[in-house]
């Protein structure tokens, strides 16, 4: 079963602001910046803050995978996510 894209829910005006939150991520990526950028994000309930979670997510794993880092910091930000 495939999850439903977050976007769907969005606004026209939210979505633009998603793309340039989530562009400006992955043109700047580094492997410090995903942990900083959490901070950052709308608080929970926020229509935007799932969206630019599962964003960020995937664009911090894919350049991670690509460079071959072995790290991943999810478990540093959720501890429940270790178990």
């Amino acid at each position: 079963m495939q999850a439903a894209d977050p976007r769907l829910q969005l606004s026209a005006e939210e979505r633009q602001t998603l793309d340039c939150l989530l562009s400006g991520f992955e043109g700047s990526w580094d492997e410090t910046q995903f942990t900083a950028r959490l901070a950052t994000l709308p608080q929970p309930g926020h229509p935007l803050r799932y969206a630019a979670l599962a964003g960020l997510v995937r664009i911090d794993l894919t350049r991670r995978w690509l460079i071959g880092s072995p790290r991943w910091p999810f478990t540093a930000a959720w501890p429940w996510s270790r178990r």
